[in-house]
């Protein structure tokens, strides 16, 4: 099999994971990745600090209004709550509630089985290899991003 032939069965199976995970999120409750990983980053931070919104945006590296928006509706939904302290009216907090840490856990129950089911599939062997690609996949993003960024801006110039 030469390069282009494992290239185009590579974005084939991007493709159809991606396909996949659309329909299994149609299938989620009320919590997309998105709000997953917002709610992980609030409390994760609590446990080390009070959080403000700017400390999630820069965090994140999102938009200010993007985080604003998520606290609203999370509010709405009774994940989190603002706190503004009494000797500082200005500052506003962010806290998670204790019903998105038990929202959490569950996910995070939900995704350690499905993880182990997969793990069990591929066998030790496999399991092993597919870590160390990851791996050499993460690295190779980390070390390239700057690449495909430089040449997004040069496309824009055209």
């Amino acid at each position: 099999m030469n390069e282009m032939d494992i290239i185009h069965q590579l974005m084939r199976m991007l493709y159809l994971y991606k396909k996949e995970t659309v329909m299994e999120k149609k299938h989620q409750s009320e919590l997309s990745r998105r709000d997953l990983m917002l709610l992980e980053v609030i409390r994760h931070m609590n446990q080390c600090h009070p959080v403000k919104m700017s400390d999630i945006s820069h965090y994140l590296d999102i938009t200010p209004a993007a985080v604003s928006q998520s606290v609203r509706d999370f509010e709405k939904k009774g994940w989190v709550k603002r706190v503004t302290p009494e000797n500082d009216r200005r500052s506003v907090y962010v806290n998670i509630t204790a019903d998105a840490v038990q929202l959490l856990k569950r996910y995070e129950a939900h995704l350690k089985e499905n993880l182990k089911t997969f793990i069990t599939t591929l066998g030790p062997e496999d399991a092993q290899a597919f870590v160390r690609i990851v791996e050499k996949g993460l690295q190779f993003m980390k070390e390239h991003q700057h690449l495909h960024i430089e040449e997004m801006k040069g496309d824009s110039n055209v």
